[in-house]
This record gives structure tokens, C-alpha cells and sequence, in this order.
């Protein structure tokens, strides 16, 4: 009997609290670098190819969560991937936009600065 309580313990700590606490620390993983970039306005160092392979394997990942909530009802899987899924996204929406701003900003400065040159 004492064994089944043991086995129905570690289910709980498998089934919800393990998906929770996941859930909680790729949280505080991602708000570290979405606040960086955000107050740097750079993403220079960061590199696109990693961030869009990442999220096509994030999205397999929440296909696949999707499918166990439905099938399983294992909602903190799903809950923990489609958090880890838009946290992703939002990264690299931010390199999509802050790479395309300082491409803009360079050929303004390209533009202004023959401008300044023809005008002599």
C-alpha cells in the first residue's frame, strides 16, 4: 500500500508540479534577454538561423503538448509549451525588428551623408 502512495506522489510531481515549475523558470529564462534587447536596442550579437530553428522545434514541441492535453489531459505541458513557444517568438520578432531598424537607420545616414556630399 505504502508503495502506491510513493507512485501516486511521484505521478503528481511528474503530472503537475514538474510542468509548473517548468513552466515558472523558462519564464524567468526568457524575460532576462526580452528586457536586454528591448533597453539595448541591439541584436547584433544575436544570431536569426539559431532563434528560427528554435521555434520551428518549439513548434513541434506544442503540437506535440497540444495532442497530450488532448489525449492525456496533461494541461501543464501545454501550459509550459506554449509559454516557452511565445516567449521564443517575442525574441525573435525583436531581432526581425531591431535587425530591420538598423538596416534603415545605416541607409538614412548613407543617404544623408552623400547628400552632404553632392551639396559641396
Amino acid at each position: 500500500m505504502e508503495s502506491l502512495k510513493n507512485m501516486e506522489f511521484l505521478r503528481d510531481i511528474a503530472y503537475v508540479y514538474a510542468p509548473f515549475m517548468a513552466s515558472v523558470f523558462v519564464t524567468l529564462t526568457y524575460i532576462p534577454q526580452i528586457v536586454k534587447t528591448h533597453k539595448k536596442k541591439s541584436v547584433e550579437d544575436m544570431s536569426i538561423l539559431f532563434w528560427i530553428l528554435l521555434n520551428f522545434f518549439l513548434v513541434c514541441m506544442w503540437f506535440n503538448s497540444l495532442f497530450s492535453m488532448i489525449d492525456h489531459n496533461n494541461v501543464g505541458y501545454f501550459i509550459t509549451e506554449s509559454i516557452n513557444f511565445g516567449l521564443a517568438l517575442v525574441v525573435f520578432f525583436q531581432i526581425i525588428y531591431y535587425k530591420k531598424r538598423k538596416r534603415s537607420v545605416e541607409y538614412a545616414t548613407l543617404v544623408s551623408s552623400s547628400n552632404a556630399f553632392s551639396r559641396k
